[in-house]
């Protein structure tokens, strides 16, 4: 199990800490995240969504995801009707379609996600501690702001946000 073991004496200690004492039943699962290293489509197939792998890495959203991906999906179906091929070659338009206008962001949020697990005190401290960044952070939930967008903003911030972050707390 790895990582993972830990994941119920992690959520007690979390609870506990916000004053919640008790056995607290949980379920969970992982959830699949793409590293755009298979294709999502087959003949007379295409994964959207979950299936497909498609997830923010870094919150663990995806409905934003699912919504682009099986709306790009219908189209790729719809021409593929039209064309009577539901071939994987033909049905490769939506994989296509779907990772020019999101495979940047997963990539960054993948990136980001990374980075914040390697040193999650350097990160998560001065970050949550910074209101603009939350504040743009919604913009990214939002759908408003690219993660490569945030991302970027971030990495030219982080060094002062962790010097400010370090000079309060001393």
């Amino acid at each position: 199990m790895g990582k993972a073991s830990a994941l119920r004496r992690d959520f007690a200690r979390y609870l506990r800490l916000h004053g919640v004492d008790g056995e607290v039943p949980c379920k969970g699962c992982f959830i699949p995240v793409t590293e755009f290293r298979h294709d999502v489509v087959a003949d007379r197939l295409m994964l959207c969504g979950d299936a497909a792998g498609f997830v923010d890495c870094f919150n663990g959203e995806g409905i934003r995801y699912a919504a682009a991906s099986g709306r790009l999906a219908g189209r790729a179906a719809a021409m593929a009707f039209q064309a009577g091929d539901f071939s994987k070659r033909t049905l490769l338009a939506y994989q296509r379609a779907f990772y020019a206008a999101y495979k940047q962001d997963m990539v960054w949020s993948s990136f980001i996600t990374r980075l914040s697990s390697r040193f999650p005190r350097l990160v998560f401290g001065p970050l949550l501690a910074d209101r603009k960044t939350i504040l743009r952070y919604f913009g990214v939930m939002s759908g408003d702001l690219h993660f490569r967008s945030f991302a970027r903003w971030i990495l030219a911030r982080l060094p002062w946000l962790i010097i400010r972050h370090f000079l309060r707390l001393a």
